[in-house]
């Protein structure tokens, strides 16, 4: 009703009336289309937010399988977010292993004071120690990825639905 009220202030302006029979009609059209358990899942699936327009005759089973849906999502999220922090890390080690590469060379470039090489040595040893935190950070990344992987795949072969 607030939205078919919307559209009457909105087309009153250019002269035009909304049909709200039709308007009505083709909405509970929609609504039946829509509360049917593989749309559920499909919408659950896709990440989409249920905000409880079913019927309750239709509700239960939309919402059971919008709940598989959207757990199917979150476990498919959990993957990709493990795979987007692992790629993240991995450009780290690249900027690092560049920084080292250079550090290294002015290390060993003729013509660099004492106290250069000494800053220069602390540098590369920080990037060393960096370097070996996200080594380890990626290590345990790739064993969560593993674990939200097989429990997508799990939870995949326990579904009824089709895919």
């Amino acid at each position: 009703m607030t939205t078919i009220g919307k559209y009457r202030q909105a087309c009153a302006k250019h002269g035009v009336s909304p049909d709200f029979e039709n308007y009505r009609s083709g909405h509970a059209h929609g609504v039946q289309n829509f509360c049917q358990p593989v749309q559920g899942f499909n919408y659950g699936r896709g990440g989409g937010t249920y905000q409880g327009v079913c019927p309750v005759d239709l509700a239960a089973g939309f919402v059971a399988a919008y709940n598989d849906g959207r757990h199917f999502y979150d476990l498919e999220s959990a993957v990709r977010s493990t795979d987007a922090q692992i790629a993240q890390r991995k450009r780290s080690l690249a900027n690092i292993n560049d920084a080292l590469t250079q550090s290294e060379a002015a290390l060993i470039r003729e013509g660099s004071s004492a106290e250069e090489r000494l800053t220069l040595l602390a540098e590369t040893k920080e990037l060393a120690r960096q370097h070996g935190v996200i080594e380890a950070e990626i290590v345990e990344l790739e064993r969560g990825r593993v674990l939200h992987a097989q429990a997508l795949a799990e939870y995949r072969s326990a579904l009824a639905y089709v895919f």
